[in-house]
């Protein structure tokens, strides 16, 4: 679940998202559940993942609403839906990547929603993922700059991955949860 980067918005086609790449890495089939522009974190999906059945859980977070939501709410948001997941006992793994690196870090306008969100909700998702991972050893946190990091693999809107992006943040996502 995540973002358009997670659906494999820019790629060349949509069989190269990361979600794809990862999956023939690790030798599982792919239900690619990311929706551009609108990756909300709403109840609803939340509550579909506690039932969804699957060997690992994805869980890209964050972008979408980055300029949108307080951080009291994202928070509110972030905790429901690893509450809903933590609760599927389907999955065998679940990994909650937080913001990858994008064009709102990159500004010289520091007084933007996005600039500011952004190291706020990455510590959001952390804190709430190393929380359940107290709790259940499935959940593990990935820092996205950790799998892609600046801009290199950036498309020209500074913020989907190129093919080459998805290629890099896949072997990474494999080398992790492999």
């Amino acid at each position: 679940y995540g973002s358009s980067i997670t659906c494999g918005m820019c790629a060349t086609c949509y069989m190269n998202s990361y979600v794809n790449k990862t999956a023939v890495h690790l030798g599982l089939d792919a239900y690619n559940k990311g929706m551009s522009g609108s990756c909300f974190l709403e109840k609803e999906v939340a509550e579909y993942f506690s039932a969804f059945n699957a060997d690992l859980c994805t869980l890209e977070l964050g972008i979408n609403v980055c300029g949108l939501f307080t951080p009291e709410e994202f928070k509110k948001r972030v905790e429901y839906l690893l509450l809903k997941v933590h609760e599927n006992k389907n999955f065998k793994k679940i990994a909650v990547l937080d913001i990858f690196p994008h064009r709102g870090e990159f500004t010289t306008d520091t007084n933007t929603t996005e600039y500011k969100n952004t190291p706020i909700f990455r510590k959001i998702v952390k804190e709430a993922c190393e929380n359940w991972a107290k709790e259940d050893c499935r959940f593990i946190y990935i820092e996205s700059s950790s799998i892609l990091s600046g801009t290199e693999h950036l498309c020209t809107d500074i913020l989907h991955p190129s093919d080459e992006g998805h290629s890099v943040i896949a072997k990474k996502l494999a080398e992790i949860l492999g």
